[in-house]
């Protein structure tokens, strides 16, 4: 079984594009647009997921206190984090 990316962005245009664009490349992603629902999906299949995709500004929890979470759930999972910031 191959294992999914978890990737959650708010921002609808980046979010889309970004997930278009790695399932070309032939990622299997699950993309979420709120920490609320992919915090839910990460619980209900924590083995399914070996990378997690984070937009780092979110309105309501931030990439970074998602990881947290996850890491209480999964705690050897690789992050990559999405910013605009400088």
């Amino acid at each position: 079984m191959t294992e999914k990316i978890l990737f959650v962005e708010d921002e609808q245009d980046l979010g889309s594009l970004s997930k278009q664009y790695l399932e070309t490349k032939g990622f299997d992603i699950d993309w979420f647009d709120n920490s609320k629902n992919e915090l839910k999906a990460f619980k209900e299949n924590t083995s399914s997921y070996g990378l997690c995709l984070l937009g780092v500004q979110m309105p309501q929890k931030s990439g970074f206190e998602l990881a947290e979470n996850i890491v209480q759930i999964k705690e050897h999972i690789p992050f990559v984090f999405l910013t605009a910031r400088t």
